[in-house]
């Protein structure tokens, strides 16, 4: 698991090196959150950086704190993607190469057969795939975005019982979807 995300991350620091290297005549920044994750409770932010008059680069992370009484969970998820826009940045149509990975931990608080809190279940998660979405610009500062992606998205989940079971999958599955405000820095 370390490994695919090694290679991913190594693909996007390669990618913001060489963008950065580009003259950009108006730097722009967004800083943007998505209200679908919200819906989930998993309070997210986000920052998209203009690496040349076509490209951006986006990081998301969110995190996914929940207590249930007896049992807990959380879990975080980091993605990063690369965006090429049709008409300038943070403006319109875009199309990009989005990446994920994620971690998610539920533990079990007391009850039988465990008398302490550990985990009882744990998912690791990696992918990688295309993406696309539309900016609308509602003022200076602030604009609007739909995206969506799919890709290959492999997992590793744990369950600990009298012994614990690992399984591993691979899947084309949607590893990213949503509704951002963003507001812009100039």
């Amino acid at each position: 698991m370390g490994k695919i995300w090694l290679k991913i991350s190594s693909f996007f620091i390669i990618v913001l090196f060489f963008g950065c290297s580009q003259t950009v005549k108006a730097q722009r920044i967004a800083i943007k959150t998505n209200a679908f994750e919200w819906l989930t409770a998993s309070p997210n932010l986000s920052a998209e950086l203009t690496l040349s008059r076509r490209y951006t680069m986006d990081l998301s992370v969110a995190v996914n704190p929940a207590d249930f009484g007896a049992l807990s969970k959380w879990g975080v998820r980091v993605q990063p993607d690369l965006r090429y826009w049709f008409h300038r940045p943070m403006t319109r149509l875009f199309v990009g190469v989005c990446g994920v990975y994620g971690e998610n931990h539920f533990m079990l608080q007391g009850g039988k057969p465990f008398n302490k809190k550990e985990p009882e279940n744990f998912n690791y998660y990696a992918g990688a795939g295309p993406m696309c979405g539309y900016a609308w610009i509602i003022d200076a500062r602030w604009n609007m975005e739909v995206f969506g992606g799919v890709g290959i998205l492999h997992y590793r989940k744990a369950v600990r019982g009298s012994e614990l079971e690992v399984e591993n999958k691979t899947t084309v599955a949607p590893i990213k979807l949503g509704f951002s405000l963003s507001y812009i820095i100039r």
